[in-house]
């Protein structure tokens, strides 16, 4: 995986809803909704972000919201241990 394919996943997990995000079971199926409430002038609306016909698709979607940023932070730890361990590149080389 790149630095810019990981910066693109970074960019789309900051730009979407916060979380935490939760599946529910709906009358035709699941859903994945924020835990925000919002506020309208007669009524509290939860945002759906999908609805999913089999509750493990939904739990993957609920959960993806907080996985994929603990992803890219596990990438970026591993990258720096591994980083550390190359020697330095030789000075009379092209390398």
């Amino acid at each position: 995986m790149t630095t810019e394919e990981i910066a693109q996943i970074e960019r789309r997990a900051s730009e979407a809803t916060s979380g935490p995000w939760e599946s529910s079971q709906m009358d035709v199926g699941y859903g994945v909704m924020t835990a925000h409430a919002v506020y309208g002038p007669h009524c509290e609306i939860h945002a759906s972000i999908a609805d999913c016909h089999l509750g493990c698709n939904a739990a993957f979607l609920a959960h993806a919201r907080d996985d994929v940023p603990a992803l890219i932070a596990e990438i970026r730890r591993l990258r720096e241990i591994i980083a550390g361990q190359r020697p330095a590149p030789c000075q009379k080389c092209d390398d």
